[in-house]
């Protein structure tokens, strides 16, 4: 469920099923902004961190009078992020370019392992695809503390007791 916002933001990932029911799976938080001309266009970056995993990047629409909005979907260790452009009447504006910067923050994720896949489509007014889905970027990411490090300190804290009842 994609909900518009008047200055061509998208809100997703708001599911109630009650008055005090949690949103379920991933949350999304998506802002989209003209292309700040200093950055280079089109430049995809993700990161995992502890508690999320952020995207960076950017889309051409190739004309005036677009907009952007995001859909996060996650099957098992799969992540899609999906960043749809669309117009925003069925007559063409003025001549020119319009290039969109976005951030994506998805976050409500297990702490893993996940493949994550950014696809940029383009649609009509009414919400039609122009032409097929375009993958991006597709890369692997750790979210939360990788497993290792918590192993590690695991196996650090049971040397210590060791230690102290051999020494004790």
């Amino acid at each position: 469920m994609v909900r518009w916002l008047d200055c061509g933001v998208a809100v997703t990932g708001e599911r109630f099923w009650g008055a005090r029911a949690r949103p379920r799976g991933p949350a999304l938080v998506f802002v989209a902004s003209s292309a700040d001309r200093a950055r280079t266009p089109g430049v995809l970056r993700a990161v995992g961190t502890d508690e999320a995993v952020h995207v960076t990047g950017g889309l051409s629409a190739g004309s005036l009078g677009w907009t952007l909005a995001a859909e996060v979907v996650r099957h098992r260790w799969t992540l899609s992020l999906y960043v749809t452009a669309r117009q925003l009447s069925c007559h063409r504006g003025p001549a020119g370019i319009e290039d969109f910067d976005y951030d994506a923050r998805v976050s409500g994720l297990t702490a893993g392992r996940y493949r994550l896949r950014v696809v940029h489509i383009y649609a009509d007014t009414e919400g039609e695809p122009l032409g097929e889905p375009l993958t991006v970027l597709e890369q692997p990411l750790v979210v939360g503390k990788p497993a290792i490090a918590s192993m590690l300190r695991t196996v650090c804290w049971l040397g210590g007791l060791w230690a102290t009842t051999i020494v004790g």
